[in-house]
């Protein structure tokens, strides 16, 4: 019985690993399953060292994935076999896809299914990719499930697109500020000390200060960077685990402004991938199961987890959202009547497009907020720094007249 290496995510959507022996990749995730963990990737010893020896985990553009899923949905819609539509993309795609095409095709020709030949290529297909293709090919809908996938995937380029611009603007102030700050303190003030020095005048506090600031970035840059790569290193090694995870992602909430929007943003995704799933014929436990694997932050994955189970106990969907105060009443209340009506998932569609609305407004509001607090900070800086350097010399013109 071959033994597995997998990988895959908790109830709490904590990343789980390990090793299991099971008789087939579909055995292993029934056998995981019962155990709360739902598998995202598994490697048996011959394929690890495959992985380690070939292209096929080779990292993938969202817009090179973008462009390969909708060809594949169109030709798919056009009734063109699945082996012969990815032959026909294998011409189009770039040096990197091409050879885990190959192997693709490869996978699908020795018999395997369209899913477990996407399973072994985890890096560059998501679970909610995975999961939407099981669910095609279930029902047969090839050509429309990717058309539902493609749309997923632009949607999420677009949203990170806004966050990523957002970003942007702070980060470029306060980079020129730490780049500038520092220049000056590593080639400015040590001329400045040795003036001063000559001039035998008692310095401000403040001028003392930033003099013992320059002289330790002088002689000691060295211990500042290694700290802070340690301090870098220490903290994406122990992000993903649990319970510090856990902690972050219920911290970041509480956090003015920018935690009421990653809520928003939350919202969207959760609305937006639901709706799309629904519209799929794709029954709620399920959608909910494949939504959860594309949810990082901890907390409202558990949440997602809670409402499967009530739901499965025969509880209704807008029942646990009241309860719950994370999810708004909008949502609570769009959500009831979708249920009382039978059009679930056109109110949760029409949800989404709120809350992608209020994401926007949030950003904006986000950048107005961060512009004057970053521009007085770095002008406070500034002045510190002109502060430390006049007072001196104001004290030695005194002492002159």
């Amino acid at each position: 019985m071959p033994q597995y290496q997998y990988k895959g995510r908790n109830r709490r959507g904590i990343v789980v690993k390990g090793f299991a022996e099971a008789e087939s990749l579909e055995q292993l995730k029934v056998n995981l399953r019962k155990n709360a963990i739902w598998v995202t990737e598994a490697k048996t010893k011959s394929e690890l060292w495959q992985k380690l020896t070939s292209n096929q985990q080779a990292k993938i553009s969202n817009s090179e994935l973008i462009s390969f899923t909708k060809q594949m949905g169109v030709m798919l819609n056009s009734n063109v076999s699945l082996l012969r539509a990815m032959e026909t993309c294998q011409d189009n795609v770039s040096k990197q896809f091409k050879p885990v095409l190959t192997k693709m095709i490869e996978e699908i020709k020795s018999g395997k299914t369209y899913t477990q030949t996407l399973t072994a290529f985890s890096r560059i297909f998501s679970p909610f990719y995975i999961g939407m293709i099981q669910i095609g090919e279930t029902g047969g809908l090839w050509g429309e499930i990717h058309q539902k996938i493609v749309t997923y995937l632009e949607q999420g380029a677009t949203m990170r697109g806004k966050v990523l611009f957002a970003a942007i603007y702070p980060c470029m102030v306060l980079g020129v500020t730490i780049i500038g700050v520092s220049f000056i303190l590593i080639f400015g003030f040590p001329r400045i000390a040795e003036f001063y020095e000559k001039s035998n005048i008692q310095l401000p506090f403040i001028t003392q200060a930033l003099l013992k600031v320059s002289d330790f970035m002088v002689h000691y840059w060295i211990l500042a960077l290694i700290f802070l790569v340690t301090l870098t290193f220490l903290f994406l090694s122990f992000y993903q685990k649990a319970p510090v995870k856990g902690w972050l992602d219920k911290l970041v909430f509480k956090i003015p402004v920018y935690g009421n929007l990653l809520r928003q943003i939350l919202l969207y995704r959760f609305t937006h991938n639901l709706a799309l799933l629904l519209n799929s014929g794709v029954p709620l436990t399920k959608a909910l199961e494949v939504i959860r694997t594309t949810i990082t932050n901890q907390i409202m994955a558990g949440y997602i987890e809670a409402l499967d189970l009530h739901i499965k106990k025969g509880g209704e969907m807008a029942e646990y959202l009241q309860q719950n105060r994370f999810f708004p009443p909008l949502l609570v209340s769009m959500v009831r009547t979708g249920e009382e009506s039978g059009e679930l998932a056109k109110m949760v569609n029409d949800t989404s497009k709120y809350y992608e609305a209020a994401v926007e407004r949030g950003l904006n509001k986000l950048i107005a907020l961060l512009e004057p607090v970053l521009i007085i900070c770095a002008a406070g800086i500034v002045f510190i720094i002109l502060l430390a350097f006049y007072l001196p010399m104001f004290k030695m013109f005194q002492a002159i007249h």
